[in-house]
């Protein structure tokens, strides 16, 4: 993937450990970054990274974990809140219940850097992190709910159910969605971090073209091997 780039995931429960281990099997040369900021879900946490270390390994990613959020991640994930158990739970609740888990997190995140959303609501819990203004947002937060829909849609054809009647049949039969949206989440973090790249490859070639135009022209070599600053 050329530059490693260091995936920041807030909140090792289910979903959080599904985005991790869809990033290690789908990723070559990526750093996996698994944050859990609260106590009680500590030991659960654990485990969900020794059972993700192995994979870690083996795929040749590099892998940390810590309870702290760190301030210089390339991309952050958010998972940490109330999961959706229920089909009757509804938006509202969910989000009362949430955002104010979310903005803690946020205290600790550049407001440069892209931040994407799974905690549910998705789509609200961004919109209110960016704010009124698309020119000026408070954070660059995305929600990753669209995506998740569209694979679960995608699946639910082989079965001849549309995709709102399989999350409901997940629901009330398992309690929690997982390897969906872990699955969905990772690949778009990875399209994110190709484009990210492609940006930054397009701005290298701008700066050497303006490099090599007028005045500044790079220093070249003469014959006799001297290097000739003169061709200005």
């Amino acid at each position: 993937m050329g530059k490693m780039y260091e995936v920041t995931i807030v909140g090792m429960g289910r979903v959080g450990s599904a985005i991790a281990n869809a990033l290690l099997l789908l990723s070559k040369g990526i750093h996996v970054n698994c944050i859990e900021p609260y106590r009680p879900n500590w030991k659960h946490a654990l485990g969900e990274i020794y059972d993700l270390l192995p994979v870690a390994v083996a795929t040749g990613n590099e892998f940390t974990w810590d309870n702290r959020v760190p301030s210089n991640s390339s991309i952050y994930v958010i998972t940490s809140g109330k999961p959706r158990q229920s089909p009757k739970e509804t938006k509202e609740n969910l989000y009362w219940t949430n955002m104010p888990i979310v903005e803690k997190i946020m205290k600790d995140i550049p407001k440069d850097v892209p931040v994407f959303i799974v905690t549910n609501p998705p789509n609200i819990i961004a919109q209110t992190l960016r704010g009124n203004s698309p020119l000026c947002p408070r954070w660059h937060a995305y929600p990753l709910r669209a995506v998740t829909d569209d694979v679960r849609a995608a699946g639910a054809t082989a079965i001849c159910m549309d995709g709102k009647e399989l999350n409901n049949e997940t629901l009330r039969r398992k309690g929690f969605t997982q390897y969906t949206p872990g699955f969905a989440c990772a690949q778009y973090i990875l399209r994110e971090i190709e484009f990210q790249q492609k940006a930054t490859c397009y701005e290298d070639v701008a700066v050497m073209m303006r490099w090599n135009n007028g005045r500044n022209k790079a220093p070249v070599r003469r014959k006799d091997g001297l290097k000739d600053r003169k061709n200005r």
